[in-house]
């Protein structure tokens, strides 16, 4: 799927250009034509399709949290994919965002997982 076909899906929309789209805490998520990033704390970070997506979604819905069938919809549509493939995927992210950001990418057990952007105070929930 090119970016912006995933964007107009998604329903994201830019802030500033293509280079910016989204901003939560001290994660920026990026976007231009060939290459999908995200920047923690001035470190970019290159994330898969799949990985750029599932950080969309999460950031997009901060502080909500999303069921793995919610995440395979808003992530996956319609490609079959499982649960599993969702706490896969969610480890990815998280090696990759590095320790402080994937902090933010809690697992609300029995329920699914929560984006709270890093550095921002504990809330009741």
């Amino acid at each position: 799927m090119r970016l912006n076909q995933f964007l107009a899906r998604s329903g994201v929309a830019s802030r500033r250009g293509a280079d910016e789209l989204i901003r939560a805490g001290r994660v920026r998520v990026n976007g231009s034509v060939g290459e999908l990033a995200t920047a923690v704390s001035g470190r970019d970070v290159a994330l898969t399709p799949l990985e750029y997506r599932l950080l969309v979604a999460l950031v997009r819905h901060s502080g909500q949290v999303l069921s793995p069938e919610q995440l395979l919809e808003l992530v996956w549509g319609d490609e079959g994919a499982s649960r599993d493939q969702v706490k896969l995927y969610v480890g990815y992210l998280r090696r990759k965002l590095g320790p402080e950001a994937a902090a933010a990418v809690e697992t609300v057990r029995g329920f699914g997982y929560r984006y709270r952007p890093p550095g921002a105070g504990a809330q009741a929930g």
